[in-house]
């Protein structure tokens, strides 16, 4: 994908058409996180991602985006703010605790202080950090602002699988062996 200046700013990775033609809707990656998935794919064979280990429900600052959840989990026993941010959700598994300071129906509106409204934005801040790495995470519980410092940075778990379409990584290219002629 090209901008008006000639600049490749994202990847197409889908087309989605009624129709076998290219008509219909695009979708790419951004070129940024394409070049750096690109490096990393070629030097260890594979992308880590760093994540929470919470599972989350985006909420987008509207009355029936709360319904929904409400009709969705009514387990929830807090009140949801009206707000931009994530939630989170009461799907994760018993096998993964929420990290320490976190709890279920917390409501995440920042990282290190930088405001994440949606999901794609607490995606981008999350890359900025390695895996590994503590972060502070801004949250909204009971209408209290309140700050969880030193949360750890895990591995986004995506099975080989799933990530690459088979049980091994992307085979990193090699150069043929040069071979030369003899008269």
């Amino acid at each position: 994908v090209f901008n008006e200046k000639g600049e490749i700013v994202g990847v197409a990775t889908l087309m989605v058409s009624r129709t076998n033609q290219n008509a219909g809707v695009g979708l790419a990656v951004r070129a940024d996180i394409a070049r750096k998935s690109l490096a990393l794919m070629l030097e260890k064979g594979k992308v880590d991602r760093p994540a929470l280990g919470v599972m989350i429900i985006p909420l987008f600052g509207k009355a029936n985006q709360r319904d929904r959840i409400f009709k969705e989990n009514p387990s929830i026993n807090t009140s949801i703010p009206n707000t931009y941010g994530l939630m989170i959700s009461d799907k994760n598994k018993p096998s993964d605790p929420l990290p320490k300071g976190l709890k279920k129906w917390d409501t995440i509106i920042g990282i290190n202080n930088v405001p994440t409204n949606n999901d794609v934005e607490f995606a981008n801040e999350l890359r900025k950090y390695k895996i590994g790495t503590s972060i502070s995470i801004n949250i909204l519980r009971d209408k209290r602002f309140i700050t969880v410092n030193d949360v750890p940075l895990k591995i986004f778990p995506v099975p080989t699988e799933q990530m690459y379409g088979r049980k091994s990584p992307v085979a990193i290219p090699t150069a043929p062996p040069t071979t030369q002629k003899s008269k």
